[in-house]
């Protein structure tokens, strides 16, 4: 079900009106982990004012209800809340020893490559950079393999054509001109060389997900910078547990110059000169150094490639999110749709299609009180189906009813075990309340529905 149809609006292009952002800045924080005082109530409220102009809303209690059901928009304003702020060979006191620990392990563990992480990534210079330093120090494209994480898809685009401006040329320093010269293209456009662009393989994900890239192994180096500070506490917490998965026996963390990591995390010693912020991992239980797995070295990193935004947050992408459980099929010149969860018997599914429709089609237009008495009449005159509670649930999470909007998804997931959308409703109420164990079982489910 999409959320967002368009209204007809009077918004002026300068005026920002009054919002009660609330209930964004909360699903912000719960999705992404942004404590919306790190960037200020202003920054958010920009963005929510730029979404809202392109889809012609007016109410924010509407787009804060779009936000709840549509992936896309969340997304969006993702996009338009999150400033990648970033340049080429930025922190040269961190990417030298940076350097230096890569050169001293590549002896160490002979036909091993060495595994990099960057997160955030934003549009790139900060990955590519490691590559150009690595390989100034020594080592060769084999031996090198990165993988470059951010939430954000538009960052990700970029990043991935290579292509940069003047403004991503900042640091002075005599090394900078010689990695340019030698790893970007003569041309206007400032273009990475293939070698460079082929060593990073870009990845979008959420780094407070329990499942943050559980399928990619440890590393050998995380770089992590100026991340933390923009977390609340909670988020700050689930994403460092992902950092301590992720990180290879004596492996090394950069942090930010704000970002005290071993104050956080006791796993971790503070190395390295005074401008590196470099920690290093110092588990008790380790005795010795042992390289991260490995498959064979190949100049092009064998890792995954970008996945659909918020892989870990949300259910799978699909044409539209439907609440109702329906798909359209075309019958003669008529288009009907035909039920796909719950027990609704063959026989009353088209004499109930019209009720339940106009039940979404008035969430869709942010009406939640016509579509909240629409859905109880269709309950009613034809009883519980897994689409039919699965739309209730999600007017009354609208609605800010999450208790009774949990209650119609467990319904629905008892009329329909296999119904997806009301099983990732039930894991993302799991994941606000901070129940692991559920948000665990329903990930199961929802991994055997796929198969």
């Amino acid at each position: 079900m999409n959320f967002c149809r368009f209204w007809s609006s009077n918004l002026s292009e300068g005026a920002m009106p009054s919002m009660d952002l609330t209930n964004i800045t909360q699903l912000l924080l719960q999705q992404i982990g942004l404590d919306h005082g790190t960037i200020g109530e202003h920054s958010i409220a920009l963005g929510v004012q730029t979404r809202m102009q392109a889809l012609r809303l007016t109410d924010v209690a509407a787009y804060a209800a779009c936000l709840i059901v549509d992936r896309a928009e969340l997304q969006a304003l993702i996009e338009e809340v999150i400033v990648p702020e970033t340049w080429f060979f930025r922190g040269l006191d961190q990417l030298c020893y940076m350097a230096e620990v890569g050169s001293r392990w590549r002896p160490s563990f002979p036909g091993h490559s060495l595994r990099v992480l960057s997160i955030p990534c934003s549009s790139g210079e900060e990955p590519y950079s490691i590559y150009m330093f690595l390989r100034h120090h020594g080592l060769e494209p084999s031996q090198i393999r990165i993988l470059a994480v951010d939430i954000s898809q538009r960052s990700i685009d970029r990043a991935t054509r290579g292509e940069y401006g003047a403004m991503s040329f900042r640091e002075t320093a005599p090394l900078c001109d010689v990695l340019r010269h030698r790893y970007f293209e003569s041309d206007l456009r400032h273009t990475v060389i293939p070698e460079v662009r082929n060593a990073v393989q870009f990845r979008q994900d959420n780094v407070i997900s329990p499942t943050f890239l559980a399928d990619a192994g440890v590393f050998d180096i995380i770089f992590c910078r100026n991340l933390l500070i923009y977390f609340d506490q909670q988020s700050r917490k689930l994403a460092l547990q992902s950092l301590q998965r992720l990180l290879a026996p004596n492996g090394y963390v950069f942090g930010g110059h704000a970002e005290q990591l071993a104050m956080l995390d006791p796993q971790l010693k503070s190395v390295g000169p005074a401008g590196a912020f470099a920690y290093q991992r110092t588990d008790a239980a380790i005795t010795a150094a042992r390289p991260s797995p490995q498959v064979a070295p190949s100049p092009t990193p064998s890792i995954r490639p970008a996945q659909p935004a918020f892989k870990s947050a949300f259910a799978p992408a699909s044409d539209d999110w439907r609440a109702e459980g329906v798909s359209p099929q075309v019958v003669g010149e008529k288009t009907v749709r035909t039920q796909t969860g719950g027990l609704t018997p063959p026989a009353r599914q088209e004499g109930s299609f019209d009720l339940l429709a106009s039940a979404e089609q008035a969430a869709n237009s942010g009406r939640l009180s016509d579509a909240r008495s629409l859905c109880a009449r269709y309950l009613e005159q034809y009883g519980p189906t897994a689409s039919a509670m699965c739309l209730m649930g999600v007017i009354q999470q609208a609605a800010g009813e999450l208790t009774d909007a949990e209650r119609s998804f467990q319904k629905a997931v008892y009329l329909d075990p296999a119904h997806k959308d009301s099983l990732w409703h039930l894991k993302l109420l799991a994941e606000k309340r901070g129940d692991q164990r559920a948000v665990d079982n329903f990930n199961r489910r929802l991994a055997r529905t796929t198969s």
